[in-house]
This record gives C-alpha cells, sequence and structure tokens, in this order.
C-alpha cells in the first residue's frame, strides 16, 4: 500500500490534483471565517439584544417579581399571571384596554382610505403635485411629542377648533376630558400623523402599475371609475395588505400618543378610555412594579397579534388562489 501511495503521488496528473484540492479547501474555509467574521456582530447584538431578552421575559411572565430582588430569585407562581389577565382579577382591565385600542384603531381604515385618495390624485402631472406630496408627508418626520402638543392645543376648551365651531353656535366643550371626544382626538391626531407615510407607499405602488393597462382599459372605452375599481385598486392588493398588516400591528403597540397626551394619569385618559394594551402594560409595570404581571401581558399581545397576522395570510392566501 505504501508503495502505491508513494506511485500514485509520483504520476505527476495526481500529484496535481492534490494541492489543488488543498487551496480549495483552503480558500473555502477563508470564505467561511470572513462570511462570519461579517455576521458576528449583527449576530451577537440579535442573540444580546432580543433573543436573551425575549426569553428572559417568557420567564419572568411565569413569576412574581417586583424588581427589588435578583431575578432569579423571582417567586416562580406558573401560568397564574396569565389566568389573572384572561380570567381573573385583571381580567377586566383588559379587555376594556383591548377594546380601546380596537377603537383607536379607527384611524387605520380611515388614515389608508384617505392616503389611497390622495395618491391617485398626486399620481397625476398637475402643476403643484409634488409640493403636496411634499406637505402630507412632513407630518409624518414630525416627533410625536411634537404632534400631541399641537393637538392639545387645536383642542383645548379656547383652541381653534372650538373657536371654529362656535362660529356656527356650537357650545365650547372640553375634548380632553370627555371619553368619547378624547378617543376622536387621538384618532384625528394618529390620521395626520399616519397619512404621510402611508401616501408615500400607495404612490411607490401606482408608480409602479404599467401604463399599458390603462391605455388598453380607455381604448376599450372603460370610464375613470372602472379604471380605478378594476385595474389600480387590485394591482394594489399587494401593497394594502402590507400596509393593513404592519396597521394592525402597529395599531396594537399604540402608546405614545395616550401616553402623551395624558401623563399625569399614566395615559389611562378621562375614565380610563384612551388605556390602551401598551398603557395597561406600562401602569403594571412602571406604577405597581408587577414585572412577571407586565411580561405576561405582552406575551398576551404577542398572541394576539400573531393569531390575526395569521389569519390575514391564510385569508390572502385563499383569495389569490381564488383570482389564479
Amino acid at each position: 500500500m505504501a508503495e502505491e501511495r508513494v506511485i500514485a503521488y509520483a504520476d505527476p496528473a495526481v500529484a496535481g490534483k492534490v494541492p489543488q484540492k488543498k487551496r480549495k479547501n483552503a480558500l473555502r474555509r477563508r470564505k467561511n471565517i470572513t462570511g462570519w467574521a461579517f455576521i458576528a456582530l449583527p449576530l451577537i447584538g440579535t442573540v444580546v439584544f432580543s433573543i436573551i431578552p425575549t426569553l428572559m421575559s417568557l420567564y419572568l411572565s411565569m413569576t412574581f417579581w417586583r424588581g427589588y430582588t435578583n431575578i432569579w430569585q423571582a417567586e416562580w407562581i406558573g401560568f397564574e399571571n396569565y389566568y389573572n389577565i384572561l380570567f381573573g382579577v385583571y381580567s377586566g382591565e383588559f379587555y376594556k384596554s383591548i377594546l380601546n385600542t380596537l377603537i383607536l384603531m379607527i384611524q387605520l381604515p380611515v388614515s389608508m382610505f384617505l392616503s389611497l385618495v390622495l395618491a391617485v390624485a398626486l399620481n397625476r402631472r398637475l402643476v403643484g403635485a409634488g409640493f403636496f406630496r411634499v406637505v402630507y408627508y412632513i407630518p409624518s418626520l414630525v416627533t410625536s411629542v411634537v404632534v400631541v402638543l399641537i393637538f392639545q392645543n387645536l383642542f383645548d376648551t379656547n383652541g381653534v377648533i372650538n373657536s371654529f365651531l362656535s362660529l356656527f353656535g356650537v357650545e365650547k366643550t372640553s375634548w380632553l376630558s370627555v371619553p368619547g371626544r378624547a378617543s376622536v382626538v387621538i384618532i384625528a391626531l394618529s390620521v395626520w400623523k399616519n397619512i404621510g407615510g402611508t401616501l408615500l407607499m400607495y404612490m411607490a405602488g401606482l408608480q409602479g402599475i404599467e401604463g399599458e393597462y390603462y391605455e388598453a382599459a380607455r381604448l376599450d372605452g372603460a370610464s375613470g371609475a372602472v379604471i380605478f375599481w378594476k385595474i389600480t385598486l387590485p394591482l394594489l392588493q399587494p401593497m394594502t395588505f402590507y400596509l393593513l398588516i404592519t396597521g394592525i400591528i402597529g395599531g396594537f403597540q399604540a402608546f405614545n400618543e395616550p401616553f402623551l397626551m395624558y401623563q399625569y394619569n399614566y395615559g389611562f385618559g378621562p375614565e380610563s378610555s384612551t388605556e390602551t394594551v401598551m398603557v395597561f402594560m406600562y401602569y403594571q409595570y412602571s406604577n405597581n412594579s408587577m414585572m412577571g404581571l407586565a411580561s405576561a401581558i405582552s406575551w398576551v399581545l404577542a398572541a394576539i397579534i400573531f393569531v390575526i397576522t395569521a389569519i390575514q395570510f391564510a385569508y390572502n392566501r385563499h383569495k389569490d388562489k381564488e383570482v389564479n
């Protein structure tokens, strides 16, 4: 065997292949090392700042811990926090916060509808269309703190809105201290702030539609309304689906607007009418120091978002199959 190995390596054809194979292996190893070096920092960041905190939050959700002791000394209580949220002492407040969150999410269909109408109008080659695109997008760049201050002054008892309504004989009212009207203010605030980003997305979707579709429809004598319903809306369906998914996820995570508007009572608003799920969770964490309960609320909220998103994806796939 030793002689055969010597003879094989003595053959120039064989001898040339062995170093070449080694070079390829060495090059492959260097490429692998380089690749891992490039992704090491983001990977470490994901593990340290995402995966580990997520697992710790899951652990905390099954404990009673107020943050005064070491986290590993927290009292293990199993699913008691989840039971208290869904069926126990906190269930009434939790379901009310869900209802308040859904009410405030009315801003999503309103902003999507207005953004679509504006996008269709501004997509035409009209004089000043570029100026209005910038104007409508500016609110998206303004921070939530500034937006809340603007709307607090607008809807104040002596604010612009009441002054305008008084011209028509409407008595001045305190919008921010009445439960139903407080929700209207936050919905209007959210629409005004979000309409620019949604408009931009719809503009991108409209500009991605080939002009040949419209030309063919006009040659067939289709009216503007028919073109909109039969061509524009169906071709914008992927963009609408994306905006709906992200909008619902963001809507369930609503926190900044109610909290900044009503900082004096942790964002609860008049008669807890603006207490969203995130406000409820923050209150348990910040005021009551119920770290385990707050973690459980976050996992219940994540489960709700996951289920709703899964249903939307399943419905979207079903519609695609019907079309195809």
